[in-house]
């Protein structure tokens, strides 16, 4: 196994906007109950989005949902809601790119 896998990918139209599906499995680092580390993983579920400022450059809009492997089985189906639900609502003009305030997430 590499350090990152992806498990599946796909694309989904979402009102006129694409979204990037995927899951993926990564090499954990050392945690309090396994301080090795050569053995923790990671289950991710991601989507991702692209949206262009007003001056036209685009920036990539990501919602990444990230647990221990031993806790996939659990999660899995509430990050799928949550992944599936994921939309870019449309700007106004309260809008501010992420270069402008990258510290600004809201």
């Amino acid at each position: 196994m590499a350090l990152n896998d992806v498990e599946e990918a796909h694309v989904e139209d979402r009102e006129g906007n694409r979204y990037f599906v995927y899951e993926h499995l990564a090499q954990g680092s050392p945690t309090v109950t396994n301080p090795t580390g050569k053995e923790t993983y990671r289950h991710s579920l991601a989507a991702t989005t692209v949206r262009p400022d007003r001056k036209g450059t685009p920036y990539l809009y990501t919602l990444n949902l990230s647990c221990r492997q031993d806790l996939w089985d659990d999660l899995q189906p509430l990050f799928k809601e949550s992944i599936d639900s994921y939309r870019l609502v449309p700007t106004t003009s309260n809008y501010i790119a992420p270069d402008v305030r990258p510290w600004q997430f809201w």
